[in-house]
């Protein structure tokens, strides 16, 4: 029996979606070991395929799906659809595929859901939604182990920092270095609009695209593919670019709070780069940022923003007292002492997320109180799975244990609020001064009247 075409098996494949017979197209079309490649996460084999089905079955019901454009090349094709449902549209629907010996090998797949009929606070999928499948949950909350892309993590760090070194060598110094840290966005990192003399650029990490962007208030824009490159050659290309753009920049050509720093000019040693970790790694910080964000709200007291620290390479967001704190003594791994007492010159209790590293080897939520109180390490926090580390001071609470959690996002929040009542209980803040109900999207917060003595 003749082998089938690339163009043979587009079609009978593209026939048997658009009748919902998904049993056999994976069946006639799908090799047992393909890799399908989407947004939402990768799925492998038979298996997979019928999990991305599934998940865009859910998102979208019963309706009409459009096939616009449909091309093929020797063992690659294309295709750009449509679908409108009564629950949902799909306008920019892309995908792509590898087909070899009659069998669909792999496939990228890209779509954007626009539901319909929406209220407020419904638009898009929420881990924390019962409606939502476990398909949904991991995509959103993907699994990090950190062995698995340990030598991308220690890559991107170092790059990151490149990055960061320009925005600080640029930005007036904000109490508790916040002038210098990045910010999540819906594709990466950012630094921000930074400013040179009258100037504004901002650089982006775009882990969907994996690419680094710079852009520039005149209109320019440089894109450099974030791929297997040593640190010294990112370093190059982007003061390169920054050059060419008439930025010219000068940074502290160090790395910080990492053991034997190398140059990043000689670095040749940190070159690897996998996409998918590091949009795993994105997808993640996404997540802690919005409930982050949230736990922020309340909160009336002097609140960092969540914001990206690349040094210690960690998502953060810290609460203060209002009082000031003793002397910190230093002694974090090349970083300037004066830099380490000006960021802990208040007391704190501050949360974040790291990926994993030094003595809590895997992706974990942290929370730590400075200076720390007596009694705090005794304290009991929520869930069953926190714990305080002794080698690293602080509370730890595993990522597994949240990626896995029937709700994500209130396992999360209750680490959060245990381990701040923790801090502010054993050092005696005056919480109720401090905190607040948290906030709720378009409902203004309602203040009380300030009381006032009788006469």
């Amino acid at each position: 029996m003749a082998q089938r075409s690339t163009r043979e098996v587009f079609e009978d494949h593209l026939a048997l979606a658009q009748q919902g017979d998904v049993d056999n197209d994976i069946a006639r079309n799908f090799d047992p070991d393909c890799l399908l490649m989407t947004s939402y996460g990768n799925f492998q084999g038979h298996a997979g395929v019928r999990e991305a089905a599934a998940l865009l079955a859910k998102q979208m019901g019963e309706g009409t799906y459009v096939y616009k454009t449909r091309c093929w090349h020797d063992e690659l094709a294309f295709l750009e659809w449509t679908a409108d449902t009564d629950k949902a549209s799909i306008p920019d629907g892309a995908d792509s595929y590898w087909i070899r010996d009659g069998r669909i090998r792999a496939m990228t797949i890209h779509y954007s859901v626009e539901r319909k009929n929406a209220h407020d606070g419904e638009r898009g999928i929420s881990p924390s939604n019962p409606e939502h499948t476990d398909t949904e949950r991991r995509s959103r909350w993907p699994e990090l182990p950190y062995a698995a892309w340990k030598d991308t993590c220690t890559t991107l760090q170092l790059w990151t920092q490149i990055v960061g070194k320009i925005r600080l060598a640029q930005t007036p110094w904000l109490n508790h270095s916040w002038h210098a840290t990045l910010y999540l966005t819906s594709r990466g990192l950012t630094t921000s609009p930074i400013a040179h003399h009258e100037r504004i650029f901002q650089i982006d990490f775009d882990f969907i695209s994996h690419e680094l962007l710079v852009a520039t208030d005149d209109g320019s824009l440089r894109r450099l593919p974030l791929e297997a490159k040593s640190v010294a050659a990112f370093q190059e290309e982007l003061l390169a670019t920054l050059d060419e753009l008439g930025l010219q920049v000068t940074i502290h050509g160090f790395p910080n709070e990492v053991p034997d720093p190398i140059p990043f000019a000689e670095d040749t040693v940190h070159a690897a780069y996998d996409p998918e970790y590091a949009q795993r790694f994105w997808r993640v910080l996404l997540q802690a940022d919005r409930v982050f964000k949230l736990f922020r709200t309340g909160f009336l007291g002097k609140s960092s923003p969540v914001h990206f620290f690349w040094g210690s390479f960690d998502l953060a967001v810290t609460r203060f007292s209002g009082r000031r704190a003793p002397r910190h003594p230093g002694g974090i791994p090349s970083l300037p002492d004066a830099v380490t007492r000006e960021a802990y010159s208040h007391e704190v209790s501050s949360a974040g997320f790291w990926p994993g590293g030094g003595p809590v080897d895997y992706a974990a939520f942290y929370s730590y109180a400075y200076p720390t109180p007596d009694s705090y390490r005794e304290r009991q926090v929520q869930p069953a799975e926190a714990f305080f580390h002794p080698a690293a001071g602080e509370f730890i609470l595993p990522y597994d244990a949240v990626r896995t959690a029937a709700d994500p996002d209130q396992t999360l929040l209750g680490f959060l609020q245990s381990t701040y009542e923790a801090a502010a209980e054993t050092a005696h803040w005056d919480r109720a001064a401090l905190e607040c109900e948290r906030g709720v999207a378009g409902r203004p917060r309602v203040t009380k009247p300030e009381r006032r003595p009788t006469e």
